[in-house]
C-alpha cells in the first residue's frame, strides 16, 4: 500500500492548526483509503522540524508528502525534499508533493487552487497526476574579495553570463549542483542559500514579515496590519541594482519592493507577481519604487487583483536563470543637490566635476559625498522568503526547474 505522509504544524493558524487538523483527519484518511493509500501523521515541535520530517519520510520511500499549514510549513517541507533529492543521487524518486492550506499565509496554495477541503485535497494526491514543480532559490551574499561580484562596492560582472544547464539533466540533486555553481560570481563567497516555493522579496514586504509576530493576536489580519506598520516606518536607505540573467545592470532608485515569484499570491492575497508559473522553468519578478502607505490604502485593490502593473514605478520581467541584486548607496537628504547622484554604483557617485562624491570632484570617503554607508546600505536591503525572514545584504535568486512534482 502506498503511503502518504502528512506534515502538520499545530501552531499554523494562529494556534488553530492542532483543532482544524484534527476536523480535517476524518475525512482525509477516509479519501486516502478509497484510494489505497495508508496515512501517517507527523507533527512539528519546533522550527525547521517539517524539514526533518519531510526528509526522513522521503528516504523511507513515501510516495507523497502532505504540507498541512501555511506558507512556511510548505516551505520547511520543499527543503526537506530537496535534501532527501540530493542525498538520493537520482536513485529513488522524490514524493509527490501535497498541500492543506489551514495555515496563516496560504498564498502558494491558492495560487494552485488547494483549498481547506480534505477530502479534495486527498483526492487530488491519490489522483497520481502530477505538474513541475520550480523551487527558487536565494543566496546572500558575503563582502566582496576584489574581485567581479554583486556587493556594495559595486564591482559587478554584469558582463558574465553563467553557463549553460546541461543538457537532458533531470536529476534534482544535478539541477542543484549545477544552480549552485552558477550563482557563485568571482569575488563572492556566498553565506547561505535557502530554498523557496512561493516567492522571495526584498524591501518593505520582508520589513513587513519581520512584524507579523506583533500582530498574531489580530488574526487573519496579522499580515496587513504588519504591511502598514512597515509602510509608516520605511525609508529607503539606498537605491538597489539588479542583473536579470548575466545582463546589463538596472537601477532601482528609491525601492520599496522586489519580489521574485514562483507563485502568484503573497502577503496575504496580493497578486504581486501575476505572471508566474511554479512550472515554466522561470521566476516572475516585479520591482516597485515610490511605493507608500496611501498607495496601500487606495490602490490595495490594484494589488490584489494583479492590476498593479501599470502603475507608475512598477515593472516586471522574468529571469530563467538567476538575477543579482545589489544595494547602492545613494545620496543622503543633507548632501549639497548639486552634487551628483549615486552614480554606477562603484561607491563615489557623480561630484560636481563628474568625478567624485566631493565638492571638488577629487573623492573622498562617504561622509565626504554624502553617502549612506556601505554597511546601512546592506541592512536596507532585507529578504524574506516565503514569509520568513532570510536575511540582508546582496544576494542572487534562482530558480531550480522542475525539482519536484506537484500533485494536481
Amino acid at each position: 500500500m502506498l503511503e502518504c505522509c502528512v506534515i502538520f504544524n499545530p501552531a499554523s493558524g494562529g494556534g488553530r492548526g492542532e483543532a482544524r487538523w484534527r476536523r480535517a483527519e476524518p475525512a482525509f484518511a477516509a479519501a486516502l483509503a478509497a484510494g489505497g493509500y495508508s496515512l501517517q501523521v507527523l507533527r512539528t515541535a519546533c522550527p525547521g522540524d517539517a524539514t526533518r520530517l519531510a526528509q526522513e519520510a522521503a528516504e523511507r520511500g513515501a510516495a507523497a508528502v502532505v504540507a498541512a499549514g501555511g506558507d512556511g510549513l510548505a516551505n520547511e517541507v520543499v527543503c526537506g525534499l530537496m535534501a532527501a533529492g540530493e542525498a538520493a543521487r537520482g536513485a529513488g524518486p522524490i514524493p509527490r508533493l501535497g498541500l492543506l492550506p489551514i495555515g496563516s499565509g496560504n498564498d502558494f496554495a491558492k495560487t494552485h487552487g488547494w483549498s481547506d477541503d480534505a477530502a479534495a485535497a486527498a483526492r487530488r494526491v491519490v489522483s497520481g497526476e502530477t505538474a513541475p514543480l520550480d523551487v527558487g532559490t536565494l543566496t546572500l551574499l558575503g563582502p566582496a574579495d576584489g574581485g567581479s561580484g554583486g556587493g556594495v562596492n559595486g564591482r559587478g560582472n554584469a558582463g558574465t553570463r553563467p553557463p549553460a544547464r546541461g543538457a537532458g539533466d533531470s536529476r534534482a540533486d544535478a539541477r542543484v549542483q549545477q544552480q549552485r555553481q552558477q550563482q557563485q560570481p568571482a569575488g563572492e563567497r556566498p553565506r547561505r542559500q535557502r530554498f523557496f516555493l512561493n516567492v522571495a522579496s526584498c524591501g518593505v514586504g520582508a520589513a513587513a514579515v519581520r512584524l507579523v509576530e506583533r500582530y498574531k493576536w489580530a488574526w487573519p489580519l496579522c499580515y496587513q496590519l504588519a504591511a502598514v506598520h512597515a509602510l509608516l516606518c520605511w525609508r529607503p536607505r539606498c537605491d538597489w541594482e539588479a542583473s536579470a540573467d548575466g545582463g546589463p545592470w538596472r537601477r532601482v532608485a528609491a525601492p520599496a519592493l522586489l519580489a521574485a515569484g514562483n507563485g502568484s499570491f503573497w502577503g496575504g492575497g496580493f497578486r504581486i507577481c501575476p505572471g508566474a508559473d511554479s512550472g515554466d522553468g522561470a521566476l516572475s519578478i516585479t520591482t516597485a519604487a515610490g511605493l507608500g502607505l496611501w498607495d496601500f490604502v487606495f490602490r490595495g485593490h490594484l494589488l490584489r487583483s494583479g492590476r498593479h502593473l501599470s502603475l507608475r514605478g512598477v515593472e516586471a520581467f522574468e529571469i530563467r536563470s538567476q538575477l543579482e541584486v545589489r544595494p547602492v548607496p545613494r545620496l543622503s537628504s543633507g548632501a549639497e543637490s548639486g552634487s551628483g547622484g549615486a552614480g554606477d554604483g562603484r561607491g563615489g557617485g557623480g561630484g560636481r566635476s563628474g568625478k567624485g562624491g566631493s565638492r571638488d570632484g577629487a573623492g573622498g570617503g562617504p561622509a565626504a559625498a554624502g553617502l549612506v554607508p556601505a554597511a546601512d546600505a546592506a541592512r536596507a536591503t532585507v529578504w524574506e522568503t516565503d514569509g520568513e525572514p532570510a536575511g540582508e545584504g546582496a544576494a542572487i535568486v534562482g530558480v531550480v526547474a522542475g525539482a519536484l512534482r506537484l500533485c494536481v
